[in-house]
Order: C-alpha cells, then sequence, then structure tokens
C-alpha cells in the first residue's frame, strides 16, 4: 500500500496552494507532518505564484493499494 501525504499551505497572499509527496512511512503522525510543513515555511524553501508560504491549512495522508493483473 501506498502512502501519501498531502499539504496544504497558505501564501503571503492568502492563496491555498499544497504539495504533495508520494511514499511516506506508514507510521508518519500529526506531530511529525506540522513540524514538517513548520520547516518548510521557516526555510522559505518554496516560492508560488501566491508567493512565499507562511501558514499552515490542513495536511492529509491518502492511503492507495494498487492492484496489477497478469494478462499475458
Amino acid at each position: 500500500m501506498e502512502h501519501i501525504l498531502t499539504m496544504a499551505f497558505l501564501t503571503q497572499t492568502g492563496k491555498k496552494t499544497s504539495i504533495t509527496i508520494n511514499g511516506v512511512k506508514e507510521d508518519i503522525d500529526a506531530d511529525k507532518v506540522k513540524a514538517l510543513m513548520n520547516l518548510i515555511i521557516e526555510k522559505e524553501v518554496f516560492f508560488v505564484n501566491g508567493g512565499l508560504l507562511k501558514a499552515i491549512d490542513s495536511a492529509q495522508i491518502t492511503h492507495r493499494a494498487i492492484t496489477k493483473f497478469d494478462l499475458k
């Protein structure tokens, strides 16, 4: 099963933008996600159309299961 983390931020202009990371660890928790998001904001590593990321909006984990069929 694949675990996908989506983090939503507010920019300098109040626009909402998100960053998605595939393949996160299964045991990630809210405290780790919040620490990561705060670090991203603090280090100003992303600049988007709405400017720098300035505030945490939300975060979620999506669990995706893939079933492959052998059709040969």
